[in-house]
């Protein structure tokens, strides 16, 4: 259970009930928090030289809709997000181009292997 946050309010929802929210919404304001273990922010130093151990990561509701409307065949993945950033099989930094700016923007890709997360559940 990781926390929703409405305006300030902080309530406790799984996931995949934040999922379903943000769906049969049409809203902007609530934002899920994940929460990621120390063991994840570690393997993510000695991968990427980055330290985000003090960085909250948020899923906002619309980040959901659009998944929905562009990349559909997507959604049922969503779930699956804490078990891939506190339990990855590699990550790696990347480097983006922010079209708006000019900037680069420095990105996490993180990889799970699938066979290996059934293994993990049937263990």
């Amino acid at each position: 259970m990781i926390k929703l946050v409405q305006k300030k309010e902080y309530i406790v929802l799984t996931l995949k009930e934040f999922i379903s929210i943000a769906l049969n919404s049409n809203t902007r304001d609530i934002i899920y928090e994940l929460e990621i273990t120390e063991d994840a922010c570690r393997a993510i130093k000695k991968h990427t030289n980055l330290n985000i151990c003090k960085y909250k990561f948020i899923i906002e509701e619309e980040y959901i809709r659009h998944i929905r409307n562009g990349h559909e065949e997507d959604l049922e993945l969503l779930p699956l997000i804490p078990i891939i950033l506190n339990r990855f099989t590699s990550v790696e930094k990347s480097l983006t181009r922010n079209k708006q700016t000019g900037q680069n923007d420095v990105s996490l890709v993180f990889r799970k292997n699938l066979i290996m997360m059934l293994l993990e559940w049937c263990l």
